[in-house]
């Protein structure tokens, strides 16, 4: 089980390690903002590369926007 005292340590050596110190908060609030930009860039990816997939095996040639416009 996650209690998050990982991602504490983490956080805190980071404090220790990068130039000027920086506040935990400001580095974790940054790194959660670029993490979910991350995601969501991955998402995205999944999502195209799977719809592209569905197109191909359509049988009756739908396409990745009508597959979107479904859902």
């Amino acid at each position: 089980m996650n209690t998050g005292k990982s991602a504490d340590r983490t956080y805190e050596m980071l404090h220790e390690v990068f130039e000027g110190k920086p506040e935990r908060a400001a580095i974790k609030k940054l790194m959660t903002e670029i993490n979910d930009q991350v995601q969501h860039l991955r998402n995205l990816n999944w999502c195209g590369s799977t719809l592209l997939s569905m197109k191909k095996s359509s049988a009756i040639g739908v396409t990745e926007m009508q597959i979107l416009k479904h859902m």
